[in-house]
């Protein structure tokens, strides 16, 4: 999948159904050591967990200004 927000960049993303996947869900979040919130964002670059939000925090303007500082 590929982000078409106002952001210039684009990624691939992938959506985890945290119900059917719960180990794996849990699994990833106890992984990269953050705390296990639905609904949840995780931004990876090269490999690397650079950002994660969760809940209300989740905005296309905070997803795109996240995009464009990278």
């Amino acid at each position: 999948h590929v982000w078409v927000g106002e952001s210039e960049a684009s990624v691939e993303f992938a959506q985890l159904d945290v119900l059917a996947e719960q180990p794996l869900a849990r699994g990833l979040t106890a992984a990269l050591d953050v705390k296990h919130e639905s609904p949840q964002v995780l931004l990876f670059e090269g490999g690397e967990l650079v950002w994660h939000a969760s809940h209300q925090a989740i905005t296309g303007e905070a997803l795109t200004a996240q995009l464009d500082a990278r």
